[in-house]
């Protein structure tokens, strides 16, 4: 999440008529972002200085896409990505993060992984319903997080007391 000062900068940017030829883009979750939010109310305050700013909400991906994004990530044909599309778009509901997250874990498992000798990627529907993967983000996301050496873990539990800004000891 941007800072004030970060915003501020935003607006100053936004507002100066010579800068033409300036494309900003921001990614944030809206359900995240109340009314009285800053970045919403920097959004607000460069809309009524007339400022153009295009929004684009992202909704969940429908299971066509997901079929097509699945084909394209194991590069073969969506006929052939059928059945591990369908088990994705099941577990993900479609939620792009968890789509990328899942596909992940699943290539990290080896349980959707590149067989040399047919020059082709290889999987079981089957065998990964067997296995039981979530069809939770969070839970995904921690399991993951519990397969990290200890000294990783660690290190996560002390950054997550920082907050979501931290600075390295070279860094201004």
């Amino acid at each position: 999440m941007a800072d004030l000062p970060s915003l501020n900068l935003l607006e100053l940017l936004g507002a100066d008529g010579g800068c033409k030829h300036l494309l900003m883009i921001c990614a944030y979750r809206q359900n995240e972002v109340p009314a009285s939010h800053p970045l919403q109310l920097a959004l607000d305050r460069m809309k009524n200085g007339g400022i153009s700013i295009e929004e684009i909400a992202l909704d969940i991906l429908p299971r066509e896409v997901v079929g097509e994004i699945v084909a394209d990530t194991i590069d073969c044909t969506d006929e052939r990505s059928q059945s591990l599309a369908a088990l994705i778009y099941r577990k993900t509901a479609g939620n792009p993060f968890f789509i990328n997250q899942l596909l992940k874990t699943l290539h990290d498992t080896r349980l959707v992984s590149y067989d040399y000798a047919n020059r082709a990627w290889a999987w079981d529907v089957a065998q990964i319903d067997r296995i039981g993967i979530t069809d939770n983000v969070v839970e995904l996301m921690s399991g993951n997080i519990r397969k990290l050496p200890d000294a990783a873990q660690r290190l996560l539990k002390l950054a997550a007391c920082i907050g979501n800004r931290s600075r390295c000891g070279s860094c201004p």
